[in-house]
């Protein structure tokens, strides 16, 4: 989250409105806010002894935390 957060003041910053950036900030940015608390939540919940079932849900959530991220990158890279 720091470095969704550090990305965004650096935007700011540097003055980068770009429509398409603007448009992706926001979906990108709840998506990764909610995964990340999925995976948090499941960290904090998980037994000692956890059975295969909760570690494979939580590399899926972990996958699926960093899917946004490159997703936004990617539809950015293929606009320019």
């Amino acid at each position: 989250m720091l470095l969704t957060i550090l990305i965004t003041v650096y935007w700011y910053r540097r003055r980068v409105h770009d429509r398409l950036v603007a448009r992706l900030n926001g979906p990108l940015t709840a998506a990764y806010t909610i995964t990340m608390a999925a995976f948090a939540f499941g960290v904090f919940l998980l037994p000692d002894h956890p059975a295969p079932v909760w570690v494979t849900a939580l590399v899926a959530v972990s996958v699926v935390a960093g899917l946004p991220l490159v997703w936004g990158a990617w539809r950015l890279l293929a606009s320019r």
